[in-house]
């Protein structure tokens, strides 16, 4: 399941050359088992989690297809993945403070970081917009000092960014 692409030419008269493009995980997926996943949605044994490294977990989705080294067809995790792909997009430092993306029906797309202890609601869909917007927010808190008093953050309204402080 690791292996994207394999490609296996012959140069003559005597040499063999192969070529292998490994799938690179992007995220632990939470099902019946803990998978990996990579930017495309295939899911990817968890072989030992040490050796992935720190990668957020996609939690929430329930009913997908668990069968490792195929693509999961559910909108659901395309949308999450490409919601960590436009905070990677957006500030690399953010994405890998990203411990958690979580799904819920009524709110949509939820995103907890590792530095904070509040979250922060992405809603549905426009990712790329609403990651710039809480780069920008953060940078303006962090900059007043009151990131610390932070609650939640909620991106889901047009063109501004709801915040509750303690």
């Amino acid at each position: 399941p690791y292996i994207e692409t394999a490609l296996v030419s012959r140069r003559f008269p005597n040499t063999l050359q192969v070529e292998v493009v490994e799938r690179v995980p992007v995220a632990f997926l939470t099902g019946r088992k803990l998978y990996a996943v990579d930017r495309d949605g295939v899911l990817l044994p968890v072989i030992h989690s040490g050796t992935l490294g720190p990668l957020p977990v996609i939690n929430g989705l329930k009913g997908f297809t668990e069968k490792v080294g195929a693509e999961v067809g559910d909108e659901r995790l395309k949308q999450a993945l490409e919601l960590l792909r436009s905070i990677r997009l957006t500030d690399l430092a953010l994405y890998r403070d990203v411990s958690e993306v979580k799904f819920t029906p009524q709110k949509g797309f939820v995103v907890f970081f590792n530095d904070a202890a509040f979250p922060v609601y992405f809603g549905f869909g426009d990712f790329l917009h609403k990651a710039r917007k809480t780069q920008a927010f953060f940078a303006e808190v962090k900059k007043e000092r009151r990131y610390k008093k932070l609650r939640l953050v909620d991106l889901r309204y047009s063109n501004q960014v709801v915040a509750k402080f303690r």
